[in-house]
């Protein structure tokens, strides 16, 4: 006991070494501005995305028309199979529209495209039009509507075979 005592006072006596700091030079990746806290929105809208399907969802295109993303989608990332991905997007100013869309690829040639739109003084909306769908059906349902942070919830699930 008395050993590890003595161990723990050398160690933190001793000052670690620092590492040197890179030098910035012209193939340095510059610095990506932080994602804005849900907190700082004076409204926001988030996105609870559920695969209830049996292949991936491979995020494609995202297009932000007006407002920020809080959480940003990474295009390529993927939802596994019975996995949640959440994303956010806000604006500071309540008067601000917030509106865009997202979009999920799937294996065999499907395109899930979830559009959403929130004008100042009107209510949010979240659609996917699912018509042309093969493999897949989805149902969006918009929690907490009427508040100042509602949740889309899109669940996606695989198509019954005939």
């Amino acid at each position: 006991m008395l050993s590890m005592l003595a161990l723990a006072i050398a160690l933190s006596s001793t000052p670690l070494a620092q590492a040197e700091a890179p030098t910035a030079g012209p193939d340095t990746p510059k610095p990506v501005q932080a994602k804005r806290l849900q907190e700082e929105f004076a409204r926001s809208l988030s996105f609870d995305i559920q695969s209830n399907s049996e292949n991936p969802l491979e995020l494609g295109f995202t297009e932000l028309t007006s407002g920020e993303w809080g959480q940003p989608p990474l295009a390529g990332t993927a939802i596994e199979p019975h996995q949640t991905a959440f994303y956010s997007a806000g604006s500071i100013n309540p008067d601000d529209a917030l509106s865009g869309i997202i979009t999920f690829l799937l294996p065999y040639g499907d395109t899930i495209r979830i559009e959403f739109e929130w004008a100042p003084d009107t209510s949010v909306t979240c659609t996917v039009d699912d018509s042309e769908l093969r493999a897949v059906t989805v149902a969006v349902e918009l929690e907490q509507a009427m508040g100042d942070q509602p949740t889309c919830v899109v669940l996606v699930t695989d198509r019954a075979v005939d």
